[in-house]
């Protein structure tokens, strides 16, 4: 199972959880790559113009390597705790859809060929779903097995969201829980998500060094 290792900073009166400024290195994959790859476009018969960014080998090559039992995922979650009952889909999809117009490749998907990338043409509610809060740590546990074990199609979107909010602790993913208690925290909100390789391939970006940012 991957995760990532959690940290703990403050932020507007939500503890939050990363993993190791987990947004940060995360758009600092998406960075790279759109520093990096090549961008152009192509019409279709239509003339309507689609935007389109070629894949590298390795890219390709996390196509090629999937299976139904190794699909190719990368997963990892982000803890929120809050002393409100929590944020919900709507106040998630506003912070989204920044990211989402700053980063240009979380909006493309695979050709349906596999060749390239393309654009997806979806809203950021198509990323982002709502489930039950895990009421203990083995409940999440199993869904983030089920989030790395299920395939995405990667030709409609290459990433996905869910969040869940209840009480603080519940989940196990946020671990110094007394102490937050005692600070006026008493609710939890986890966002856990799942990208394809093909998107934000770690080895290919280890190979070629992070960019400073």
């Amino acid at each position: 199972m991957f995760t990532w290792p959690l940290l703990t900073s403050l932020d507007q009166g939500r503890n939050i959880t990363n993993s190791c400024t987990l947004i940060a290195t995360f758009l600092t994959f998406l960075a790279f790559y759109h520093r990096n790859a090549l961008v152009q476009y192509y019409l279709t018969p239509k003339k309507k113009k689609i935007l389109s960014r070629q894949m590298t080998a390795i890219g390709k090559f996390a196509l090629l390597s999937q299976t139904e039992r190794n699909p190719s995922i990368i997963s990892f979650f982000i803890a929120l705790a809050n002393k409100d009952d929590g944020m919900d889909t709507h106040e998630f999809e506003q912070l989204w859809t920044e990211v989402m117009k700053k980063y240009d490749r979380l909006r493309f998907r695979v050709s349906k060929d596999g060749k390239c990338f393309e654009e997806a043409n979806r809203s950021v509610q198509d990323y982002i779903s709502e489930l039950p809060h895990p009421q203990d740590p083995s409940e999440f546990e199993a869904r983030i097995n089920s989030f790395l074990t299920s395939s995405i199609d990667v030709t409609e979107q290459a990433w996905e969201v869910c969040i869940s909010s209840g009480s603080i602790g519940a989940s196990g993913a946020i671990l110094n829980t007394k102490e937050l208690i005692q600070q006026g925290y008493k609710s939890e909100t986890v966002a856990l998500f799942r990208v394809h390789h093909v998107l934000c391939d770690g080895v290919s970006i280890s190979a070629e060094g992070f960019p400073s940012q």
